[in-house]
């Protein structure tokens, strides 16, 4: 029997667990006290109505305490700082979190972005590198990750980590509550998130050209095609290929739509305009 819970609880977790265990306990309480058998037992709306709201405050703190509430949104940058070793009242961990914010705040503002700093609600190390720590940060969406060792209530050993800076060890302690040394630190994180950002900001350019260049590629197939039809004519009608070529007065193109960027309404409005100019004077 043990072996069987050991075995559930390391293949499905603690948490899971909770609920029916308190649904159970309901159960046998009511059985209890009513001197229910099971049959009747799951016929009172009662008891119904308790077990539903257990599973449904279960589910409810499931999800809040999830990876998915912990996750900086797309288009935001977070900078995670995990549970500190040697803060068993998280002091130097929360005084990091409103420090780091505080000094990127302005700088994210002057960037136009969106940056995060959050509490990751686990404690890492050095081995935590070589254990999962980059997959970790594409699941939380990380740009960089805070951790490191106290040494008394306010004075740590900082470490500081992203996929493109790799880790920053410090063998300089950090005191938390001096303002200067804690600003230092929060430029090294905004440093390592301004990197993520240029480097982002030049895949997407560089995503945007590609996309540029494939919509030249096929405007130019379309006009070959047309301009294959317009020499080719109309068949059994001889000169219609001359009568084309000449009531062909130009190929309009009007580009409003930028993917996703500002967009212009007078390329659309100037081709409509001009299309009916050059109708009108070939009409004359």
């Amino acid at each position: 029997m043990y072996e069987l819970l050991k075995f559930i609880r390391e293949a499905v977790g603690v948490r899971p667990l909770v609920p029916i265990i308190l649904i159970l306990l309901l159960g046998l309480a009511f059985k209890t006290i009513r001197e229910y058998p099971v049959k009747e037992l799951l016929y009172d709306r009662y008891y119904l109505l308790t077990a539903l709201t257990i599973i449904f405050a279960s589910l409810g703190y499931l999800i809040w305490t999830s990876s998915v509430t912990e996750r900086t949104p797309a288009g935001r940058y977070g900078i995670y700082v995990a549970r500190i070793k040697g803060d068993p009242n998280r002091t130097i961990q929360m005084r990091l979190i409103e420090g780091i914010s505080a000094n990127i705040s302005g700088k994210a503002t002057d960037a136009n972005i969106r940056v995060e700093v959050k509490d990751l609600k686990a404690e890492l190390n050095d081995q935590e590198l070589e254990e999962g720590l980059p997959e970790k940060a594409t699941t939380l969406n990380a740009a960089v990750i805070v951790w490191g060792t106290a040494i008394d209530d306010k004075t740590l050993y900082p470490r500081l980590w992203s996929q493109q800076g790799g880790l920053g060890r410090s063998s300089i302690p950090l005191n938390v509550s001096e303002i200067a040394p804690l600003a230092e630190f929060a430029a090294q994180a905004w440093e390592r998130v301004d990197k993520v950002r240029r480097m982002q900001a030049s895949l997407d350019r560089a995503r945007s050209q590609a996309d540029l260049e494939k919509d030249i590629d096929a405007l130019r197939a379309e006009l070959a095609e047309l301009r294959d039809r317009v020499s080719v004519g109309v068949p059994g009608k001889p000169g219609s290929a001359k009568q084309l070529t000449e009531r062909l007065s130009a190929i309009l193109v009007g580009i409003g739509d930028y993917g996703g960027q500002a967009n212009l309404a007078g390329p659309p409005n100037d081709v409509s305009a001009l299309s009916a100019a050059l109708k009108s004077r070939n009409k004359a």
